[in-house]
């Protein structure tokens, strides 16, 4: 579990994120218990990608498959730019009513 931050780094470069690897085991359940904003996205044309922000500190991305959804990546948030980010994409799907 590493820091995605700069992606133009080899795997075997990345850097280790603690605050990444904490959250794993809760996922599930915050997905069930908590406040939530929820909207759906292209990814790389057809592939569509689920973002939910959990109580506006953690981010979990979800990928749409035919009968069941895939784990993508879990990361916390650390600046307040992204929860504007998110927001703004939520109220874009509202709106829409399609992934945007």
């Amino acid at each position: 579990v590493t820091d995605g931050a700069n992606r133009r780094h080899r795997d075997e470069d990345r850097i280790f994120c603690a605050d990444r690897c904490k959250k794993i085991g809760w996922i599930k359940s915050a997905l069930i218990n908590s406040d939530t904003i929820v909207y759906e996205e292209y990814y790389r044309g057809n592939t569509v990608r689920i973002n939910i922000m959990l109580e506006r500190c953690y981010i979990v991305v979800l990928e749409k498959r035919l009968e069941y959804y895939l784990f993508i990546t879990g990361f916390p948030i650390r600046y307040n730019r992204k929860i504007q980010d998110v927001i703004r994409n939520h109220q874009q799907y509202i709106k829409q009513g399609t992934p945007i």
